[in-house]
């Protein structure tokens, strides 16, 4: 049966949807167009001025993070800027990284380690 209508398939003619093809010719739109492609069109850009200033206060939380924690012994912090730090081992690496969110921790989920045991951790720290 599959073989069949295999076939026959060329032989049969797409049905083309006439009536919306002359709207769209003639008026250039389509009154019909469902509101659910307005709801997914994405956010307009930020204008040049929105976006540096963006990037101005991911910049002020880069310094602010890297304040907050202290770097691993022989890494260094070579330059922060445009939303982006440099972090510097001398003559190994060198890596450029950002801020971006944090994915949700799940509730009563404890890290383990990578045998699979079980790490406790203390609130706090």
């Amino acid at each position: 049966l599959f073989q069949a209508h295999m076939r026959r398939q060329p032989d049969f003619c797409p049905m083309f949807d006439v009536h919306t093809a002359l709207e769209v010719l003639s008026t250039g739109s389509y009154q019909e167009l469902p509101s659910s492609i307005e709801q997914i069109r994405p956010a307009p850009q930020p204008t040049p001025k929105e976006q540096q200033a963006k990037l101005r206060r991911i910049t002020h939380l880069i310094y602010k993070q890297l304040l907050t924690c202290p770097l691993p012994v022989g890494v260094e912090l070579a330059c922060v800027g445009s939303g982006f730090a440099v972090l510097r081992c001398k003559g190994l690496y060198e890596a450029k990284v950002t801020l971006v969110p944090a994915l949700p921790v799940p509730p009563n989920s404890e890290p383990s380690s990578p045998q699979g045991t079980h790490v406790k951790t203390e609130p706090g720290l």
